[in-house]
């Protein structure tokens, strides 16, 4: 699974860009997202045998790796599987994979003969939450595409012959092309009757909007990336903008706790020097909001009336 969309990133080929192909909107959304996420830490001391992306999107993607010496002598970060006996804590002892390109296939001790890495504390990766909002995503446009189309739409076709039905799928055809329909047949006139069309697409392209943007904020705010989703439709006070501040930094927090915790028992394994740390992007992202944080958490001059901050 993990391999082969990875192959799919790697293959911009695979891209389709119609909106009713869920596929390859998942795949576009996905690896947009694994983009966005591309530039959230910062590594010294790599040796050229491990470039930065590549480890990224193994770990992000594979949700666990282990880094040992290969055959060759070259310390690099390779993809497997956990196996054999599990520790006390129900951790397999044992990581097993196989590299075409190294003609090699191992079966190494963790923490003898390589470093076990890991993306989170559960080893999943992020492959489970964005593939759940991309999916969503994927359907919402979908919805708001049909709710465009349908908006075009100011009556019901009935037609009496199989000839009359072919003609109002030719017109309704050019409707959803964005042509408009031509009618030259007097017979087709007459065969056809209209109803009325109960047309509710402005309220409901709104309520698709909201839910749109709900997602992709849902979404970036685990990730670290602020991004308000609040649905009233008045002025908010600053302690609602930033009612969400709490939440953005768990996930990202825990990542960057893993790579650290790993990459320092590499550097005792191998001798290396490597480290890691949050963007400088990221690093200025957290203080501006802990800044906001400590604003909203101080005195405010409300207007009773109004219930907004002046």
């Amino acid at each position: 699974m993990e391999y082969k969309f990875y192959n799919k990133v790697l293959d911009s080929l695979a891209y389709n860009p119609s909106v009713n192909d869920k596929q390859s909107s998942l795949t576009y959304y996905i690896s947009l997202m694994l983009n966005s996420t591309s530039s959230i830490f910062e590594y010294e001391g790599l040796p050229d045998t491990m470039p930065q992306r590549e480890i990224e999107l193994m770990l992000k993607i594979q949700g666990k790796t282990c880094v040992t010496r290969c055959p060759d002598g070259e310390i690099r970060m390779l993809g497997g599987n956990l196996g054999g006996e599990p520790n006390p804590y129900y951790i397999p002892e044992r990581f097993i994979g196989a590299n075409p390109a190294l003609k090699w296939s191992y079966d190494l001790k963790i923490d003898e003969e390589c470093v076990l890495m890991y993306n989170d504390s559960s080893f999943i990766g992020l492959m489970p939450l964005f593939t759940r909002y991309a999916s969503q995503l994927v359907e919402s446009d979908i919805t708001m595409n049909m709710a465009v189309i349908q908006s075009r739409i100011v009556s019901l076709l009935t037609a009496n012959t199989d000839a009359s039905r072919k003609q109002c799928e030719i017109f309704i055809e050019d409707v959803i092309n964005g042509k408009l329909g031509v009618i030259t047949d007097q017979a087709f006139i007459e065969a056809i009757k209209t109803i009325p069309y109960a047309n509710t697409g402005s309220q409901s392209l709104t309520d698709l909007i909201e839910h749109h943007q709900y997602l992709q904020a849902a979404w970036k705010n685990l990730l670290g990336i602020n991004s308000n989703y609040n649905m009233k439709r008045e002025r908010i006070m600053s302690g609602e903008a930033s009612m969400n501040i709490d939440t953005l930094y768990p996930l990202v927090t825990d990542m960057l706790n893993c790579r650290r915790s790993c990459w320092n028992k590499v550097n005792t394994m191998y001798g290396t020097n490597i480290s890691v740390k949050l963007s400088s992007i990221w690093e200025q992202h957290e203080e501006l909001l802990t800044d906001l944080q400590v604003e909203s958490e101080g005195d405010v001059n409300v207007d009773d009336e109004s219930n907004t901050i002046n």
